[in-house]
């Protein structure tokens, strides 16, 4: 276990999640060029809202915090919150192969 997933980890509460998974996300090269966004409007199908009230539930119930401190409360917190932990593998995943 890295580091970052300890310490994610760290701020999970030992009682109130009924398990965890680890998604394989694949990722590209860093790109030459990036279009910046601040907001993304999606509709889910009744698996996908399903399961991120899960995911969500799991994030409140063991107080778990986004980087820069906020409780994960909302399900864009809970996007916010998968998002990071993705940039955390993202930042090991590049460092491994000799980058950043």
């Amino acid at each position: 276990m890295t580091k970052k997933e300890k310490n994610a980890t760290e701020t999970l509460e030992p009682v109130q999640f009924w398990g965890m998974v680890q998604p394989i996300v694949p990722v590209s090269e860093p790109l030459e060029q990036y279009v910046s966004f601040n907001h993304i409007d999606i509709r889910m199908t009744l698996q996908q809202s399903r399961c991120v009230q899960r995911v969500r539930k799991a994030l409140y119930d063991s107080n778990c915090k986004l980087r820069n401190g906020k409780h994960v409360n909302t399900f864009a917190d809970t996007l916010r919150y998968v998002l990071e932990r993705i940039e955390d593998g993202l930042e090991d995943f590049e460092r491994s192969r000799g980058g950043k």
